[in-house]
């Protein structure tokens, strides 16, 4: 199946896997369900929100971005399985600070989404809310809207979607190994304006590049800088 293929079906399917949220720690956000290539865990949506308990305040400022300290949370599944011990499970924030390059615009951007619910398959994945999304153009940092990140399902295939000048963004991966298993960080982007795909990045000739490096938990993060290679056992690259 090629990637765009993967896409839309992932558009199809992202209904489906829509759970209610529980969350032991902070609550906010806004709500909302984002597509995932694998159907693995969904993706709370939302712009700029998230403030006390959640470490803006004491964050990094970078790119205009005030960037927080990622935490664990203490996450109550709102289902489990027959025969699993209904007991909280912990996950980490997912924040990512991203590149941004598409019609001849560059920039940044930083999503922050916070762990609130999970849901199962193999295993407890995790569901997230968005506490904080923004794009830095030419230094002026603006909120986004419709921006969710998705974990991925068991092979955790990540995703982070938002819409930005009226058009909707998927950040996902060009290059799956043994299994369908990515082996980084998302590289790549497809642009839709509605439900009509505008371009597919993701293919293997990755016409839409970008980088991502996720927050670590003392605040750092990676450069970013493209150092994409294809995964080991890629059919697409023999």
């Amino acid at each position: 199946m090629m990637h765009g293929d993967r896409f839309r079906l992932a558009v199809l399917l992202a209904p489906l896997l829509a759970l209610g949220c529980g969350d032991d720690s902070q609550t906010g956000g806004n709500g909302g369900q984002g597509a995932n290539a694998e159907g693995g865990g969904g993706a709370g949506g939302g712009g700029a929100s998230g403030g006390g308990g959640e470490n803006f305040g004491g964050g990094t400022e970078e790119l205009g971005f005030t960037i927080r300290t990622p935490e664990e949370r203490s996450v109550t599944c709102s289902e489990y399985p027959d025969g699993f011990p209904q007991e909280p499970k912990t996950f980490a924030d997912a924040d990512w600070l991203c590149t941004y390059d598409y019609d001849g615009v560059t920039g940044y951007i930083y999503i922050a989404s916070t762990p609130v619910d999970c849901e199962w398959t193999l295993d407890a994945n995790p569901v997230f809310e968005t506490r904080r999304a923004q794009i830095s153009i030419d230094g002026a940092v603006t909120d986004l809207t419709d921006a969710a990140y998705d974990w991925g399902g068991n092979h955790h295939n990540d995703a982070l979607t938002f819409t930005y000048e009226g058009e909707s963004f998927q950040y996902y991966h060009s290059s799956f190994g043994f299994g369908f298993r990515s082996c980084q960080n998302m590289d790549c982007t497809t642009v839709s304006e509605g439900a009509t795909l505008v371009e597919d990045g993701c293919t293997k000739e990755r016409t839409l590049p970008i980088v991502c490096q996720q927050i670590m938990p003392d605040g750092t993060h990676g450069e970013l800088v493209d150092t994409f290679m294809p995964c080991a056992g890629d059919p697409n690259y023999p």
